[in-house]
This record gives structure tokens, sequence and C-alpha cells, in this order.
């Protein structure tokens, strides 16, 4: 028998928006994190982004939102709680 190689992963992310009013334009934020620890190595990395979206044809995050289809909404507990 060979050695058995065994590891363990994390990984966590986070995003949000922001849509001041009625505005065409939102700010988006992130964070993301993984981790591996193992052998024969182990690796650390993370993230921070920002950003600006232009909203063609107008409307609330809602409104986007609402519009998409089912499997495609923003998060798991949206989706399952049908939280809006």
């Amino acid at each position: 028998d060979g050695p058995v190689i065994e590891g363990d992963g994390f990984s966590f992310a986070i995003n949000g928006e922001f849509q001041p009013w009625s505005a065409p334009v939102s700010i988006t934020a992130g964070y993301s994190l993984f981790s591996l620890d193992g052998i024969p190595s182990s690796a650390d990395a993370s993230s921070f982004s920002v950003g600006l979206r232009w909203n063609f044809g107008g409307g609330t995050l809602r409104d986007r939102d609402n519009a998409t289809p089912f499997d495609t909404r923003t998060g798991f507990y949206p989706r399952v709680f049908d939280l809006r």
C-alpha cells in the first residue's frame, strides 16, 4: 500500500450589492477566502472586490432579482425561504 494523503479545505464567500434609490448604477462588494491544509503542502488565498454596475433598463435591484429564473436567484436562503 502507498502513503495516505489527507487534507482539509475551507471556502467562504460573501457578496453584496447596493443601489441608491432608483439610480441606474449599483455598487458591488465581495470577499472570498480559501484555505487548504494538508500533506505535502498548505495554501491560503483571500480576495476583496469592489465594483460599479450599470443597470440597463432601469428598475430596482428587487425588480431585477424577481425577473430572473428561480434557480439563478441570488442565494441559498432566499431560494429556500423565498426571502425578498
